[in-house]
């Protein structure tokens, strides 16, 4: 593994970068656009590829080596590249891009100009859902605007593409991420907020996220696939959670965190062919999530769950052809 350059900046962005040679170039230039470059460390994380991604890469620090860093490494996963870029970051604010997804320029200009006299632990930010460039949604958030305020009053999943942490909480000592595992998004998102204390929002979309691409983690075959993945995590979070305090005005953001984990894992379940093995499954797993609200980690279960939980689970396969209709 090997970083070329280093300078102390305001903000540092993480690519993970595993054969991605054909948006690579795209997703770093909507980086480089913006007017406070300068103010921006790129820490590129070439996770092993196979494609031209490790040639292009090179040649982009080349170009800009003041603010395009490489990281060259055997491949280990999407955590493996968080937690590369993570030990390397100079920042002292820390967000993440994909490599084949990009920032709005004018909205990362922005974000950016705020964090110049921000002090929050976590700021959070809009984002653009697009899928094939056929259409696009935002998503926002009903949080006072450019204001500090505690996690008390966040009561919502804050993900991946709407989170900037300050570095020096997004640095967690005692857990790294998973490597060789998807979904390691979720788990970046979910143990700093243990250690966030303030927060600030800022109304303006930064993150563009593309969905719909075949092979996608997130399409009906990527969960399917790697539904032991997503168990993976919840697991994990639900023991991190027993192990760490967890402050009363924390936690409400948290437990959101951790149902939105779980509801993405049910939903995966419900797309599963129908069987007896997989009713099963959503049964077990629901009695350990009563086995936590026993301990008073109430999470927040959909409609969808209490209507099974209530018909002692009758409406599975009611259930389980919804879910295949509308994902």
């Amino acid at each position: 593994m090997g970083l070329r350059g280093a300078m102390n900046k305001l903000l540092t962005v993480s690519i993970a970068a595993y054969n991605v040679g054909s948006t690579i170039e795209y997703a770093v230039d909507s980086v480089l656009r913006s007017k406070y470059r300068d103010q921006i460390e790129v820490i590129v994380v070439n996770d092993g590829s196979t494609d031209m991604t490790g040639r292009i890469c090179p040649e982009m620090h080349e170009r800009y080596p003041d603010i395009v860093k490489v990281i060259d490494k055997e491949n280990g996963g999407y955590g493996s590249t968080v937690n590369a870029a993570l030990k390397a970051a100079s920042g002292r604010y820390f967000k993440l891009l994909d490599g084949d997804d990009s920032y709005d320029t004018g909205g990362l200009d922005e974000l950016v100009a705020f964090l110049m006299t921000s002090d929050a632990d976590m700021v959070i930010t809009d984002y653009i859902e697009t899928w094939n460039g056929s259409h696009s949604r935002r998503i926002a958030f009903e949080l006072p605007l450019r204001k500090t305020f505690t996690p008390g009053i966040v009561d919502c999943n804050v993900g991946m593409h709407a989170v900037c942490y300050k570095t020096s909480v997004a640095r967690n000592k005692d857990k790294e991420l998973f490597e060789n595992c998807l979904y390691t998004d979720t788990e970046f998102t979910f143990y700093p907020m243990f250690n966030v204390r303030s927060i600030q929002y800022l109304a303006i979309p930064v993150y563009i996220y593309k969905l719909g691409e075949r092979g996608q983690s997130v399409s009906r075959a990527g969960r399917i696939g790697h539904i032991d993945d997503i168990l993976k995590i919840f697991d994990a979070m639900t023991e991190y959670i027993k192990d760490h305090e967890i402050g009363d005005d924390s936690r409400n953001m948290i437990l959101r965190k951790l149902s939105a984990t779980y509801t993405f894992y049910i939903e995966s379940l419900l797309l599963c062919p129908m069987s007896v093995a997989v009713k099963n499954r959503i049964i077990e797993e629901d009695k350990r999530v009563k086995d936590m609200e026993r301990l008073g980690y109430g999470l927040y279960i959909n409609r969808k769950m209490k209507i099974m939980r209530k018909s002692n689970y009758l409406f599975y396969p009611v259930y389980s052809i919804f879910e295949k209709l509308t994902s």
